[in-house]
């Protein structure tokens, strides 16, 4: 694994993870990470993807991993579209890297495919909503589709929060709200953190991680609740690209989706809006965290078959 330093629009610099595969190189991935998280969580399934010809770069969202100036802050204004912004450099990266490559290695897009997990995905929806023609394809992990009014209501309720607490303060009512029931649909709870995956292994190492599971900030959610309205309005799907090629994957005992029913209502959202390349997955008993499930070999090789399938 290589970092590589890039300067963001807003004067940030980005750290970008990139693993090369050993061999010829046939795409690029750029992966968006989710909440109370890092990118350097996904180091397995790089080392899968470059075993394949896969590029795989990322960096840590603001306010998260090792370079956080605040972990579960954005930023005091504007976080939401810096965060999308920092992507933005980061896509431009992984297409330069494959152009240069372009006429050596027979690539017929160098156009990298955005991968994002749970909080992630929605970020990457946005992205696609926005610059979905820099994309040659969509993953979509751990994500759903609710109301954007729900999300509005939610927007609210995290400004109240903020107004009591000020807004760079972490919120443990917001946390409390949003996950508070988590493990509920769990027959033998071992830890707050069983939601995430039935691999006891992942689940500890998230718990002994120092860059896992913190709170977040009142105006962290502000941010997060408005980037989740606009992105589930008609005129975002309406926005995705019809050509975009789209993989969205779910669990069926993921409690952020409601057991993959929010899942289902966003594929079926996509299709309504002329999405029909969409390809769906959900897979029996999996929770939150699918490329750190008991099962994650068989999902990582599903998303390699999809990633070839777009060369072909």
């Amino acid at each position: 694994m290589e970092v590589v330093s890039l300067n963001s629009k807003n004067s940030r610099v980005l750290r970008v993870r990139v693993w090369w595969p050993v061999g010829p190189i046939k795409q690029a991935v750029v992966l968006s990470h989710g909440m109370a998280e890092h990118i350097d969580r996904y180091e397995e399934l790089a080392n899968w993807f470059t075993r394949t010809g896969t590029l795989l770069c990322g960096i840590n969202h603001r306010g998260h991993g090792e370079e956080a100036e605040q972990l579960g802050h954005f930023s005091n204004e504007n976080g939401w579209q810096y965060v999308l912004d920092d992507l933005d450099c980061v896509v431009d990266y992984a297409f330069q890297a494959l152009s240069l490559l372009k006429a050596e290695l027979e690539i017929d897009d160098p156009r990298p495919v955005l991968i994002g997990h749970s909080m992630g995905s929605f970020i990457a929806r946005h992205y696609a909503v926005l610059n979905g023609k820099k994309l040659s394809g969509l993953v979509l992990c751990g994500s759903n589709h609710q109301s954007p009014l729900l999300f509005q209501i939610g927007r609210i309720a995290a400004r109240v929060e903020s107004w009591r607490i000020g807004n760079n303060v972490s919120s443990p009512l917001l946390e409390k709200l949003s996950f508070g029931n988590a493990n509920k649909g769990i027959r033998v709870v071992r830890t707050e953190q069983d939601w995430l995956s039935r691999d006891e292994n992942m689940v500890d190492a998230y718990i002994q991680d120092p860059y896992c599971g913190f709170t977040c900030t009142a105006q962290f959610w502000i941010d997060f609740l408005g980037g989740l309205a606009e992105i589930s309005k008609d005129q975002a799907f309406d926005a995705i690209s019809n050509d975009l090629a789209i993989l969205v994957i779910g669990g069926e005992a993921d409690p952020i989706t409601r057991y993959g029913v929010g899942t289902s209502a966003l594929v079926d959202k996509l299709n309504q809006h002329g999405c029909s390349k969409t390809t769906y997955y959900l897979y029996q008993d999996a929770r939150h965290e699918l490329f750190n499930e008991t099962n994650r070999e068989s999902i990582m090789k599903d998303v390699q078959c999809w990633l070839t399938s777009l060369n072909t």
